[in-house]
């Protein structure tokens, strides 16, 4: 599991790693999901920056941890699986 950081610039560093370790192609098929998992705070996390990387690397879990209010968690992972339908939450 990576760690969801405040830097989502680093979130993608280390997710390109993962490929790169992984030896995955970087043309994933959408349908397909890197097999690693997120972690990610919705009440420090911006989720505006971390969804352009999600889109990106298709995480097969992330996990929410921490919303400030219980209904975040509906209005993060609707948006979520709205850029990686295919990521479980």
């Amino acid at each position: 599991m990576i760690g969801g950081m405040f830097n989502m610039n680093k979130l993608h560093d280390h997710l390109a790693k993962a490929m790169e370790i992984l030896h995955i192609d970087q043309s994933l098929d959408s349908s397909k999901t890197l097999p690693v998992g997120v972690g990610l705070l919705p009440f420090v996390s911006k989720l505006e920056e971390a969804l352009p990387v999600i889109n990106k690397f298709n995480p097969h879990v992330l996990w929410l941890f921490v919303a400030r209010e219980f209904e975040d968690y509906v209005a993060c992972a609707q948006r979520i699986r709205g850029v990686s339908p295919d990521t479980r939450i």
